[in-house]
C-alpha cells in the first residue's frame, strides 16, 4: 500500500467518525468515544 492510499484511507476514517460524533442522541448529549486500532 503506497503512502497516497494510507493517507486517503485515514482521511476518510476521520471523516466517517466526525460524521459520526455529530449523529443525533437522547438529550443531544453526544457522548460518543471512538476507539481506532
Amino acid at each position: 500500500m503506497n503512502t497516497r492510499t494510507t493517507q486517503d484511507r485515514a482521511l476518510a476514517i476521520r471523516a466517517a467518525l466526525e460524521a459520526a460524533s455529530w449523529a443525533p442522541s437522547v438529550h443531544n448529549s453526544q457522548p460518543w468515544t471512538f476507539a481506532v486500532t
